[in-house]
């Protein structure tokens, strides 16, 4: 009996050591569909959800985005912020506007609702940024991720 409650135990453990891993989403470059990428195991943790998504609002970007945790973390939200633009599909991406890292303190979440960044017209715009996590004990988690792409006329 008590081997198998020790092994019982073990088990229970073990299977509380597995984490649930994160995953990104981003819309491919042609707004085709979403691709998913579980990516390899995330050993940090920290991060239990995360979104990013564009639009346009009267010829701006508007930028949605959620960076999520199970926990309060030290600081939680998004680094390395650019909106990035192209005049055509052939062309390479270059940064538009660069945008301050926007972080909440002892926080769960930080949400980007319609966060709208002006730009000129006639470019293919997107967002990319890391989502990030810092539990204030020397660990943290950062997630790049890319957002679908708009063009603005």
């Amino acid at each position: 009996m008590k081997k198998k409650l020790l092994s019982l135990g073990t088990a229970f453990i073990i299977a509380l050591g597995v984490g649930v891993h994160p995953m990104v989403v981003s819309a491919d470059v042609n707004n085709t569909g979403l691709q998913f990428d579980s990516g390899s195991a995330k050993t940090e943790g920290l991060i239990s959800m995360c979104s990013l998504s564009i639009s346009k609002s009267n010829g701006n970007v508007s930028i949605t985005a959620t960076t999520r945790s199970n926990s309060i973390m030290n600081y939680i939200g998004f680094k390395n912020i650019s909106v990035q633009r192209r005049p055509n599909v052939n062309s390479s991406w270059t940064e538009a506007v660069p945008i301050s890292n926007q972080l909440n303190h002892n926080s769960t979440i930080k949400i980007l609702s319609g966060f709208t960044v002006p730009v000129p017209g006639g470019y293919y715009y997107r967002v990319v940024l890391d989502h990030y996590a810092d539990n204030g004990s020397g660990t943290t988690q950062s997630e790049p991720n890319t957002s679908n792409v708009i063009w603005i006329s």
